[in-house]
């Protein structure tokens, strides 16, 4: 696996501990220009949503960061991902 496929798996977890971790985990591989290669990108950012939605502001904060990342990388190509 490679890009954010890596870490596709690590975002429905429901503890919020491995949350934290792995959402820091991402932000530094997105932080260090690491490749934003996705076998599904919508599936990926659907996978977002929870954590934004979260009730522990820091795993709310990490998925909009994460997210934050993802619209600068992609640019106009983020585009299809608005509803």
């Amino acid at each position: 696996m490679s890009g954010l496929d890596q870490f596709f798996s690590d975002l429905s977890t429901t503890d919020t501990k491995k949350k934290l971790s792995h959402g820091d985990n991402i932000i530094n591989y997105l932080e260090k220009q690491g490749s934003i290669d996705c076998e599904d990108t919508g599936a990926f950012i659907d996978g977002l949503v929870p954590w934004m939605q979260s009730s522990n502001f820091k795993v709310s904060q990490n998925g909009l960061d994460i997210l934050g990342h993802l619209i600068d990388r992609l640019g106009s190509d983020f585009r299809p991902y608005l509803r």
